[in-house]
């Protein structure tokens, strides 16, 4: 996948896959694992170092907030995640890599926590 341009800033915009998003993750959990962190977030070394790191394995040329919005973004869906798997009657579907649930599960948790209905258009 190739590298879109972002016409508001003219800067790259990074496209996700499965693979980007899985070796980012690693990275950051090599500097965990490190010890690089500061009250659960990570310094900014250590985003320097991620971003280097990753652009040099895919050949591109993201910046540091690019690579910390990403991480923020998968930080928000762990939680939501983690959340839902605390719940009885959702489990992690491995093959399609996602919560899944009984439409009786999923009711009754959109009932209880007020979740609004969206359509799609």
């Amino acid at each position: 996948m190739s590298v879109a341009q972002d016409g508001v800033l003219g800067r790259p915009k990074a496209e996700w896959t499965p693979s980007r998003d899985s070796y980012l993750v690693e990275l950051f959990i090599e500097q965990h694992n490190c010890g690089r962190t500061a009250y659960n977030e990570f310094k900014n070394e250590v985003i320097k170092s991620v971003t280097r790191d990753f652009n040099k394995k895919f050949g591109m040329n993201l910046e540091e907030n690019q690579i910390k919005n990403r991480y923020n973004v998968m930080k928000k869906d762990y939680g939501v995640v983690k959340t839902l798997l605390g719940h009885t009657g959702f489990h992690w579907d491995e093959t399609r890599q996602m919560v899944v649930a009984d439409d009786k599960v999923w009711d009754s948790y959109i009932g209880v926590h007020n979740i609004l209905n969206l359509q799609l258009y």
